[in-house]
């Protein structure tokens, strides 16, 4: 089987070197030039490589599309489409994608992918908690999940599914009921923002003397008013269909394994995998920390997650207070530092 992971930021990183584990793999980039033939992959405290140096082929040539059995997408959501369109011609029957992570609003894509007779799934979460340590050379694995839900356009591939998800990605794998278990997902477009609304109330007007942690210090208030859309989240969910959300929703605190907003807090800062992980924080030339807005973290989860939420609830008449004030805020304080 030819497996191509299209993507050069975090996930894709850690995509091509667990794969490359157990097969061949190559990487469809633009910085093709950048990556060496071999990427390490290094785990726990990231002093200790995982297995050693994985060999990948990394290219620019959409050629690459046309020779995979298997494309896995680990690119920002708001360039998906542009993406998609981009190897449009090189797409054909029998091929299959997976999404890491799956996009709000795959139903769209499932229906012409199908056209193609392109199979489509996608994983509600990464497998891996990753960082690059030197781009196209190394990645740190902080954590892999124990177990990752997937959803698939053709029902009856679902084994083949959980066979290449749990022997390549080494999770065990379940499959949701409905693709609109990714639109309304409390994953990173619920998780992220209250957090950065948290950090830019901080420090002294969202200005630190280090780069703050995203998780390690995470507040009680970032807790709660996750919770609260949290809880619009399945509300709206409900309102398209009342039968996947109870079968494929996992509410934050269930998540987290919490009995409260404050022990959710808790159990985040206790995440070993995590404390490590900085904010979406850049330093100035003075030597203090500012937002970096350029960060997937602004850029993508707000615009690509936490609206998207936001636009079907109202169509579906489903108040969302939490969610829009999510929003605003973000998008307020964004404008005014720039």
């Amino acid at each position: 089987m030819k497996v191509c992971v299209c993507g050069g930021g975090n996930i894709a990183h850690a995509t091509a070197a667990v794969l490359a584990e157990s097969g061949p793999v190559s990487v469809f980039t633009r910085r093709a030039a950048e990556w060496s033939d071999r990427i390490s992959c290094f785990c726990g405290d990231g002093k200790v490589p995982r297995q050693g140096a994985n060999v990948v082929t990394a290219g620019d040539d959409a050629a690459m599309v046309s020779e995979a059995d298997v494309l896995i997408i680990s690119i920002p959501r708001f360039a998906i489409d542009g993406f998609l369109a981009s190897i449009d011609g090189r797409l054909h029957a029998g091929q299959s994608i997976l999404f890491n992570p799956a996009p709000a609003g795959m139903e769209a894509i499932v229906e012409r992918m199908g056209e193609k007779g392109v199979e489509v799934a996608g994983l509600q979460r990464v497998p891996n908690v990753a960082r690059t340590i030197s781009y196209g050379k190394s990645v740190w694995i902080a954590e892999t999940r124990k177990v990752v839900k997937f959803a698939v356009s053709n029902r009856s591939s679902a084994d083949k599914w959980v066979d290449f998800i749990e022997s390549r990605f080494g999770c065990r794998a379940t499959m949701l009921s409905s693709f609109l278990s990714f639109t309304f997902s409390n994953s990173n477009p619920l998780l992220h923002p209250p957090r950065l609304l948290e950090l830019l109330d901080g420090g002294d007007g969202g200005v630190y003397g280090e780069c703050p942690l995203f998780y390690a210090d995470w507040g009680n208030w970032a807790a709660e008013l996750y919770v609260c859309a949290d809880v619009e989240t399945r509300a709206a969910f409900a309102a398209y269909s009342k039968e996947a959300a109870e079968s494929d929703y996992e509410s934050a605190l269930e998540h987290y394994d919490a009995g409260s907003p404050s022990e959710l807090a808790a159990n985040m800062r206790s995440i070993a995998a995590l404390k490590k992980i900085s904010a979406p924080w850049k330093r100035r030339d003075d030597g203090l920390w500012v937002p970096d807005f350029d960060s997937r973290y602004f850029t993508e989860d707000v615009p690509c997650g936490t609206k998207i939420i936001q636009r079907y609830a109202k169509e579906a008449g489903v108040p969302t207070p939490a969610i829009d004030y999510l929003v605003s805020e973000i998008e307020r304080k964004t404008s005014q530092w720039k």
